[in-house]
């Protein structure tokens, strides 16, 4: 079933990668994905010299920004035509690997931290993947993760038709509620040390713009950006109001 399961993730990437250009292509959501990358590698405070994995890391959008900053770092992805519609791909096989979260292609205690964007989800069992993040990193190492987060009660069910209706999810794609992130984490012998909300106006606007193309139909569709992303802040600030969150940013250490 798992197998199965990884085949379909990649016959589904292969389909999508085009879909995912388009995401990322337009100007404002150039912005959006920069200030979530951000979001992101502000959890990410290892010494400079660093050696950082993006594991399922796609066409290499936190990728890209990341290595600015972090020149030893790595991007891994199931999908070998993911990989290759990235920008990166022109640097060299040294930089990309195809692999599976269940099963890195690297020795253990190879990175001083590893980041998961929105890519847990995809993996059959989080849990073997976390395991397996864990044998790859350095003893302290830290491993980011930013998930959706199923801890709304309101995008529950908008959340279960959307993925039932739409061909860019699987059966298998799920979101997690923020205990159940913190217990898969915990049970993977990972502390948690810091965690935020993140995404609410913002993120269906902005950062799923193939999917909700509002934004791209409207003037001065930046400055709108910059506006929703300031609401998200707040928003993200205020209790019981950010358990609307689309997303959770989780910083945990590897005990």
């Amino acid at each position: 079933m798992s197998e199965d399961i990884k085949k379909n993730e990649i016959k589904l990437h292969e389909r999508l990668k085009d879909e995912y250009g388009k995401r990322y292509g337009s100007e404002f959501a150039k912005m959006y994905q920069s200030h979530w990358n951000r979001e992101i590698m502000d959890y990410i405070d290892t010494m400079e010299g660093a050696r950082i994995l993006d594991c399922g890391c796609g066409n290499g959008v936190l990728l890209e920004e990341m290595r600015v900053i972090y020149a030893d770092s790595y991007g891994m992805d199931i999908s070998h035509d993911m990989l290759k519609s990235s920008s990166l791909i022109k640097e060299g096989a040294s930089i990309l690997a195809v692999g599976d979260t269940e099963a890195l292609p690297y020795k253990d205690e190879s990175f001083d931290a590893v980041v998961c964007r929105g890519s847990l989800h995809h993996v059959p069992d989080p849990d073997k993947g976390l395991k397996e993040i864990g044998r790859v990193l350095k003893k302290g190492g830290s491993l980011i993760i930013s998930e959706p987060c199923a801890d709304s009660l309101l995008l529950r069910l908008p959340r279960k038709i959307f993925i039932k209706k739409s061909d860019r999810f699987e059966d298998s794609h799920r979101s997690f509620t923020s205990r159940e992130l913190f217990q898969m984490l915990r049970d993977a012998s990972f502390a948690i040390k810091k965690k935020k909300k993140f995404g609410f106006l913002a993120f269906p606007l902005c950062g799923m713009s193939d999917i909700l193309p509002v934004m791209k139909f409207l003037p001065f569709n930046k400055g709108i950006t910059r506006l929703l992303i300031f609401l998200d802040k707040i928003f993200a600030s205020i209790p019981i109001i950010n358990n609307e969150s689309w997303h959770i940013i989780i910083k945990s250490t590897k005990s």
